[in-house]
């Protein structure tokens, strides 16, 4: 297992991110980190794959007893891709348990979304962000196959999940939700999917050793209390189920340990590093230009607004995720959902044309504030990204806001897609910076900012 050590940098006792090794790394090194990719993946799948079979359990049997019976076969199907793969986990076959988890999940949440969840002037649609944390997944689970694999099946996804919030798209059928129904479902649906999108980033960054154990040592508990309520051949059959689960779960081998190394704590720091930088660019670039754009509509409230925006792009650039910038970070970061939570409310209120798209950067935000406030004490830690997705549960799951003098009308609003496809862009690419490969992206950057410096040097020189 790979662990974090410490270092001037906060690289995060305790923390288990997977990293790209370089090629003079040691092998073993390498080795190890490989195997702690793949018991996350086993893990995620697993996750996923029970998520498939209880929610089409659920859903074949609502629609079986309403008669909608090519509905209820649907779901079936759903069920049993769950079993599928499940059986593929126990067999190592974890690349092909991937890629049938995340397609049949992303026509299944497609046409469910199409067909059932309809949205309405006064109800949004909500089932489409399932999507996003398989889309995540489908990048965490194939990081290491094609970037065509990789990235088709992930941003195949969040296509999807842009396409749907964007449209009124529907399918017509006699299956559509009533609004009765999908009233307190829309709340539903969103709380659980950033809830698995929580959990998602949480199986990534966690240490895999210690989330094994506790899951052995869930799993024992649950036997024992369900042995002493249930017994007889009920108990047995019990105990048969639970040997065939244990397996898809090993226990925990030795592993090679990189903890404190200098090899990790490089990585770790770039890690830190390229966020950081890669946030307070787009901070600047997209406040600039947002004020750039309102000041040429005249909108000088909101022109101020985005101005602060990339003023605070440039405080976050001063970060670099030490115990020293900790409450730095925590004021950005709550500072940030303020200003994106204001303008979600009373500059981008839904109206059937234009549908709400600000709410998706917090899921940014969320991600960038688990990382970097990884060191942080846990209510502060699990708190702050907490609070953005709750923000996003709240905004996406109502079509309310405050109207005011400020409120943008249709022909000053940023198309919903265009909007969305920025946000879950950015989205993406922090995921990309939290573990994947970054020595391309890196160099770039900070190839860029060297060019950038010179030449505002240089600039500089001459006035001189």
């Amino acid at each position: 297992m790979v662990q974090t050590g410490s270092s001037s940098l906060g690289a995060g006792a305790g923390v288990a991110v997977d990293v790209s090794v370089d090629a003079s790394s040691d092998a073993s090194v390498g080795a190890s980190i490989g195997a702690s990719h793949r018991r996350r993946v086993r893990l995620l799948i697993l996750a996923l794959g029970w998520a498939s079979i209880l929610v089409g359990v659920f859903w074949a049997i609502f629609f079986a007893f309403s008669g909608d019976w090519p509905v209820a076969v649907s779901d079936t199907l759903l069920t049993l891709a769950g079993v599928a793969c499940l059986r593929m986990v126990q067999r190592d076959r974890l690349r092909g348990a991937a890629i049938v988890l995340v397609a049949s999940l992303l026509i299944r949440l497609f046409f469910m979304a199409a067909t059932l969840d309809i949205p309405t002037p006064n109800i949004p649609r909500s089932l489409h962000h399932f999507l996003v944390p398989v889309g995540l997944a489908a990048y965490l689970m194939l990081k290491h196959e094609s970037p065509w694999l990789r990235d088709g099946l992930a941003w195949g996804c969040l296509a999807a999940v842009v396409f749907l919030g964007s449209t009124d798209f529907s399918i017509s059928t006699p299956y559509a939700l009533r609004d009765e129904i999908r009233e307190s479902g829309t709340w539903a649906n969103n709380s659980c999917a950033m809830g698995l999108t929580f959990l998602l980033l949480h199986l990534f960054v966690t240490d895999i050793d210690r989330l094994e154990r506790r899951i052995h040592r869930w799993r024992g508990q649950w036997v024992r209390l369900v042995h002493r309520l249930v017994p007889g051949d009920w108990g047995r059959d019990l105990a048969r189920f639970d040997q065939g689960f244990v397996p898809l779960i090993p226990r925990q081998s030795a592993q090679v340990s990189v903890a404190g190394t200098r090899v990790w704590v490089d990585l770790q720091a770039r890690r830190v590093r390229l966020m950081v930088l890669v946030t307070s660019i787009l901070l600047v670039v997209l406040g600039a230009l947002f004020a750039a754009y309102f000041a040429s509509q005249g909108a000088w409230v909101l022109t101020v607004t985005e101005l602060m925006l990339a003023l605070f792009g440039f405080g976050w650039a001063k970060l670099d995720g030490n115990a020293r910038h900790r409450t730095a970070t925590l004021m950005l970061s709550m500072g940030l959902m303020l200003i994106f939570a204001i303008n979600a409310i009373t500059m981008d209120i839904p109206r059937p044309a234009f549908p709400r798209s600000s709410h998706y950067y917090f899921l940014t935000l969320s991600l960038v504030a688990y990382f970097l406030l990884r060191e942080a004490d846990n209510w502060v830690h699990i708190g702050v990204p907490l609070l953005g997705l709750v923000l996003f549960v709240g905004l996406a799951s109502s079509n309310g806001g405050i109207w005011t003098a400020q409120t943008l009308p249709d022909n000053l609003r940023p198309p919903a897609w265009l909007n969305s496809t920025v946000a879950l862009g950015v989205l993406y690419l922090m995921i990309h910076i939290l573990v994947g490969e970054i020595r391309w992206l890196e160099s770039r950057v900070l190839g860029g900012l060297s060019r950038l410096a010179a030449f505002g040097e240089a600039l500089m020189g001459k006035k001189a």
